[in-house]
């Protein structure tokens, strides 16, 4: 992952991590060297309160500034001091060992002169302001008219600067290492979701639709590339379905076209036959000619009728619903099945209906659903019963038809509201638009229309709609 983006990205960690490591390194130097330093101040400050007890303890009294400061080495052990011992001649500086409890005195030539300027090393000039940087402080009194201080070793703060150097400088190395390698992982694992978003976009825009889904764990919503790879893998469900109802559409509009030329074939076959007679002059009897022409006109009216479903279905799936009212399912059957029942007195239809069960919908819509499912009925019931029935509970209406028919198979229910689709029976007539314009009608008033059949004992369709209890309020959607 080397792209302008990541690098600027592991670059700005690598500066971010090592700055805070490095400053984290050196404040814990500094603070380990703050603790040795003020202990070193804490210790100066207990030996200077114990030297006039020291000397009053020490056999006979002496003003030399050895002397004094012998008593002082001889009585007091506190490695990493010194203590100075001068008057207006001479001066003398000691030093205790780590080792037996041991002191060195040696000549100070420099008693007199204030510790700041003395001669030293550029270094230890260094470790001394840091030193008083960090609390330190020599500490003086007066003694049998000579002057006492009592100070860290020069050569212990020399060896903890060099420690807290070699601490900061260490630290820092270890620190860009490290802030290199967490930022290089950072960066890589930060833009994986959005390099695989960005490689799949680019291949989705070179024409390759294939879907990819990216691969991610729980996404929390503060974490904004997971939430970008969730948001590309929901689009390309999105286009992904989209292009399989677009292939479905197309399919089934391939199906219709040819459905639809199917149908009309047979009626416009006969009726060009038909035509080609007359212009041939081939009537052999005067008797033919009323056949021919009721035969014409009957290949016609199926015509017009396939025409005029397949129009209503363009308009219903171009158009908005109709504006819904309040209507009495009970009575609206029963306008519908009355006038089949007379149409049909060779068939049983029985009607069993209830009042006050209220529906909003478009009546001319839900006429056309009932009057198809009760025709669809008549011409596969046979002699057998129909009923057309209509109950209600709190929440919903639900409109019945039910015959004992032959029944339909599996495979026939799963397509039965397919457009043209008639099932194994081609005895019977029909265009197998109704049941599709049925259905397309229930949806529209926002209902159901569901069957249950089986081979040999018939079939019943539901249409379930939501209940008002008053012309006015919907209640219930289902």
């Amino acid at each position: 992952m080397n792209g302008k983006l990541a690098r600027r990205l592991r670059r700005t960690l690598a500066v971010t991590i090592a700055t805070v490591l490095i400053l984290l390194t050196a404040a814990l130097a500094f603070a380990d060297n703050t603790i040795e330093v003020r202990t070193v101040s804490r210790d100066a400050a207990y030996v200077l309160a114990e030297i006039p007890r020291a000397l009053a303890g020490a056999p006979g009294r002496s003003s030399a500034p050895r002397a004094t400061l012998t008593s002082i080495m001889t009585r007091l052990y506190h490695p990493g001091l010194t203590v100075s011992v001068s008057d207006d001649r001479i001066g003398y500086v000691g030093r205790w060992t780590t080792t037996a409890q041991r002191y060195d005195i040696s000549l100070d030539h420099q008693a007199n002169i204030p510790f700041a300027a003395r001669d030293m090393s550029p270094m230890q000039h260094v470790s001394f302001y840091v030193a008083r940087l960090l609390g330190y402080s020599g500490l003086a009194t007066s003694v049998n008219g000579m002057t006492v201080i009592v100070q860290a070793d020069r050569r212990m703060l020399d060896v903890a600067f060099l420690r807290l150097l070699g601490f900061i400088v260490g630290g820092s190395l270890l620190a860009l290492v490290l802030a290199t390698l967490t930022a290089r992982r950072v960066a890589n694992h930060a833009l994986t979701p959005l390099m695989t978003v960005l490689d799949a976009l680019e291949t989705f825009a070179a024409g390759d639709l294939t879907p990819r889904l990216v691969a991610t764990g729980p996404v929390k919503p503060d974490d904004e590339l997971g939430r970008l790879a969730a948001a590309y893998n929901g689009a390309i469900a999105t286009v992904d379905r989209a292009l399989a109802e677009r292939a479905r559409s197309e399919q089934q509009m391939r199906q219709f076209i040819a459905d639809a030329g199917h149908q009309l074939q047979t009626p416009l076959t006969v009726v060009r036959g038909f035509i080609g007679i007359l212009r041939r002059n081939e009537i052999h009897s005067v008797d033919d000619i009323p056949h021919i022409f009721d035969t014409m006109d009957r290949q016609s009216a199926i015509m017009a009728d396939l025409i005029k479903k397949l129009m209503l279905l363009q308009t219903w799936e171009s158009e908005r619903e109709m504006p819904p009212e309040p209507v009495e399912v009970g009575s609206l059957v029963e306008d519908v099945a009355l006038p089949i029942a007379d149409a049909h007195p060779g068939h049983i239809i029985k009607l069993t209906t209830i009042r006050s069960a209220w529906a909003r919908v478009a009546a001319g819509e839900l006429t056309y659903a009932v009057s198809n499912l009760i025709d669809n009925s008549l011409k596969y019931a046979g002699d057998e019963e129909i009923i057309v029935g209509v109950t209600a509970d709190e929440c919903f209406v639900r409109i019945t038809v039910t015959d004992r028919g032959s029944g339909m198979t599996q495979a026939e229910l799963a397509r039965i509201f397919d457009r043209f689709y008639r099932g194994a029976r081609r005895d019977v007539p029909g265009s197998g638009l109704g049941l599709s314009i049925a259905k397309r009608a229930v949806e529209r008033a926002k209902g159901t229309l569901t069957v249950r059949s089986a081979p040999g004992s018939g079939s019943s369709f539901t249409i379930t709609l939501p209940r008002t209890t008053s012309r006015t309020t919907n209640l219930v959607t289902p």
